[in-house]
């Protein structure tokens, strides 16, 4: 029919664009392979079926460039459109896991810098701009985003059963299991040993 030829028609031209993505992260460009996937959606506005593969592909192109923002809207249109994609709910555990590391990075001490006797102007600069960055960038909210990263991995663990590309429970559960043993890892730096044990225990447990 008419309509069937119509879709197969933009099923083809969908299958053009991944590919030319695809190759563009593949050679490791993925700023070139972000713009392909989100021309795509602009070129191709009737494609419906399997579209939930572009938005993911963007945002874990976005991801790649740690455009964090945008790679969690892409995953959660992916899911939107999708709700049992495995990847998309692990590509948003791995936006948040990164929100936490960056976090935690913000959170080292300076350094060398800190123990100089003598501070010129340009250090003092620079150190009072890390304290700036730190005010936000406290271990709770380190806790609060490797939560909801664990949640996202326990939601793709938990959607493995009706997704059809079954390799990905080992990928689900290694991620949730990294996430619990982050999360742990600060829990030992908040001295809360207690919440640290139990995150050992079940990330153990997988």
């Amino acid at each position: 029919t008419v309509d069937e030829n119509a879709d197969l028609f933009v099923h083809a031209q969908a299958v053009v664009w991944l590919s030319r993505g695809l190759a563009k992260e593949g050679a490791g460009r993925y700023e070139e392979a972000l713009a392909i996937f989100l021309d795509a959606e602009q070129k191709l506005p009737k494609w419906k079926e399997g579209k939930e593969v572009l938005y993911y592909f963007q945002g874990r192109e976005a991801f790649y460039l740690r455009k964090l923002g945008l790679a969690e809207e892409k995953f959660k249109l992916a899911i939107e459109t999708r709700p049992d994609y495995v990847s998309a709910y692990l590509g948003l555990g791995n936006v948040y896991l990164e929100r936490a590391q960056l976090r935690l990075q913000l959170e080292q001490p300076a350094g060398d810098v800190a123990a100089c006797e003598v501070v010129d102007p340009l250090t003092e600069v620079i150190r009072q701009a890390q304290a700036n960055e730190r005010i936000s960038a406290t271990l709770s909210d380190t806790i609060t985003d490797t939560t909801t990263a664990i949640d996202f991995y326990r939601q793709a663990v938990s959607s493995t059963a009706t997704f059809e590309w079954k390799p990905s429970i080992d990928m689900a559960n290694y991620a949730l299991a990294n996430g619990l043993r982050t999360r742990g890892d600060i829990n030992i730096s908040l001295q809360n040993l207690p919440a640290a044990e139990e995150d050992a225990k079940a990330a153990a447990a997988i």
